[in-house]
């Protein structure tokens, strides 16, 4: 499936501070600080992120801008 040229309603938003908040996430726990807690929910915001791009037909493959 070939995305749209324009996302929907608030949609590049929320995936720009997406990735703002995993940058930040990432800068904070550095590699010692996650807890199994932390870990999870990452791990479950991750899975829900590609089955939605997985449902919109995107490759699971990251592709380098």
């Amino acid at each position: 499936m070939k995305l749209s040229v324009q996302a929907g309603p608030g949609v590049e938003k929320a995936a720009e501070q997406a990735v703002e908040s995993a940058c930040h996430l990432a800068d904070l726990a550095g590699p010692n600080g996650w807890s199994t807690a932390a870990a999870e929910d990452v791990l479950d915001a991750i899975d829900t992120l590609t089955e939605a791009l997985g449902d919109a037909g995107v490759d699971r493959r990251r592709t380098h801008r």
